[in-house]
């Protein structure tokens, strides 16, 4: 692949929304290089958003697509990825990249389209799958909010100057309205730790007053007040850890999806997030966290599940389970399931 020209004038700031335009080996990506203009006008016009003012072109296969949390994919030709594409377009999207593709009406006979949609359904083969989104999803009001319909454009809709408007939009859905934390923690470096909670707080509809007295009140929670206005590029494990955990809160999920939540933190932060943990489920939320350490298990979970070689190999309470392996403490029950025939039959 050809080095990429060397057209931008600086470097980005962390607080300024980029047009990152993906660059893929198959088709035309290049093609309509009008959207970023408009796009970015739009940002400028209807929204107190910072934006940078260039296109940024970047590789599908590059290990930096997640320093760009929007990415723009377009064509009208045939789209193949590479093994490699596919594996990073999969990462970006399930740390919470948005990839938005646009035919531009411009497609012959559609096969840009067909194509990436087969893509997309061999990288995420799940029967939601680009389903159409209702009306009612965050992605319609999280940057634009016009009540009384759009504004009049001065220049065409579609590429043919014609007014035909879709009226929906299709999507790969990754976590919904769950909130999720990987052990990948996804933070986006050249972005404070406010503004990558802030981010994901837009994506699910979250603005205003609200949104930042949400984010205020978790920074308060989890002892982040010092770390609010720093870039995440060189957060301790720690640190990261508190801003993935505000990221996954923020947006008041009903279900909870953790990875050793508590991996990296220290004494008095562990406690904290325990207690958050803890007035969470008394109110009603639901919670799921996988964690190797017994006595957080212990601590906090009404059941537990014991995984053993991808196969669970027992469940109940944390009596229950010391109970049906015969021994005095938790450790000890949990070594005996996992580490016996007895154990891996049971």
């Amino acid at each position: 692949m050809e080095p990429l020209p060397a057209t931008q004038t600086g470097r980005p700031k962390a607080s300024e929304f980029v047009f990152a335009r993906l660059r893929y080996d198959s088709g035309d990506w290049d093609y309509n290089p009008k959207v970023a203009a408009n796009v970015l006008n739009s940002l400028v016009e209807y929204t107190t958003i910072p934006v940078y003012p260039e296109e940024v072109v970047i590789t599908a296969d590059s290990k930096d697509l997640l320093a760009f949390p929007f990415l723009f994919m377009t064509g009208h030709k045939l789209v193949r990825f590479s093994r490699e594409e596919r594996a990073q377009l999969k990462l970006f999207v399930e740390q919470c990249g948005l990839l938005f593709s646009d035919d531009c009406n411009h497609d012959i006979n559609g096969l840009y389209a067909k194509s990436f949609e087969q893509e997309m359904r061999t990288i995420f083969p799940a029967s939601s799958t680009l389903a159409k989104l209702p009306n009612t999803h965050p992605i319609y009001r999280c940057f634009f909010q016009f009540p009384e319909g759009p504004p009049t454009t001065s220049h065409e809709l579609n590429g043919w100057g014609d007014d035909i408007v879709h009226d929906y939009l299709r999507a790969v859905e990754h976590r919904g309205r769950i909130g999720v934390l990987s052990d990948a923690r996804g933070l986006y470096p050249r972005l404070t730790a406010r503004e990558n909670v802030r981010y994901f707080g837009r994506l699910y509809g979250l603005a205003g007053a609200a949104l930042e007295a949400r984010i205020d009140a978790l920074f308060a929670t989890l002892g982040m007040a010092p770390l609010a206005d720093r870039r995440t590029a060189g957060f301790s494990q720690g640190e990261r850890m508190k801003v993935a955990i505000a990221r996954a809160l923020v947006h008041d999920p009903d279900t909870i999806l953790l990875d050793e939540p508590t991996n990296g933190l220290d004494i008095m932060s562990v406690r904290t997030l325990r207690d958050e943990l803890r007035a969470l489920r008394t109110q009603g939320k639901c919670l799921l966290f996988s964690s190797h350490v017994m006595q957080e298990v212990a601590a906090l979970c009404d059941r537990i599940v014991v995984l053993a070689r991808g196969r669970v190999v027992a469940a109940g309470t944390a009596a229950e389970l010391v109970e049906r392996a015969g021994t005095d403490g938790r450790g000890d029950a949990f070594v005996r399931l996992i580490g016996s025939d007895e154990g891996l039959a049971a």
